[in-house]
């Protein structure tokens, strides 16, 4: 008896956040962390921000191929570039773990990005939320269009 209430609960659970993803533009953790509108009820997810990443990050794999928008924070071809880029690397998974970030040498240029964004739109909201975070990056942030690989 408590194997069938425990295997209910669970598909109950399972078509509520489907649901509310599918209802949703955001990823599941906003649309279940935002009060519903009939009872004000609402979840809220106590767990590591890495486990946070690793889903949102799955979701993001089947745009592969498709055309993202990443946002540019550094971009150098000084002497000190390389180290410039680690520390900014540093900064941003820091204060964004669960963003994806990334350091390219492209001859002769260091560039850090940050994200994986599905629209411009997504990109634009996280663009300010960046300056705020790094006033000091803010006139070399902007909005790249990337392939997802």
């Amino acid at each position: 008896m408590k194997k069938k209430i425990l295997y209910f609960i669970t598909i109950f659970v399972f078509l509520a956040l489907q649901s509310a993803y599918s209802q949703a533009k955001e990823n599941i953790f906003t649309a279940m962390e935002t009060p519903d509108a009939q009872t004000g009820a609402k979840v809220t997810f106590v767990q590591d921000e890495a486990i946070k990443a690793l889903l949102l990050k799955k979701n993001t794999m089947s745009l592969k191929g498709n055309t993202i928008y990443r946002i540019q924070v550094f971009s150098s071809n000084q002497k000190n570039a390389k180290s410039d880029a680690t520390y900014i690397e540093r900064q941003l998974r820091s204060k964004f773990p669960s963003q994806n970030v990334q350091v390219n040498y492209t001859s002769p240029f260091w560039k850090v990005r940050i994200g994986e964004f599905a629209t411009r739109e997504e990109a634009n909201k996280f663009v300010q939320t960046l300056k705020a975070a790094m006033p000091s990056q803010q006139s070399q942030i902007y909005i790249v269009t990337d392939k997802n690989q």
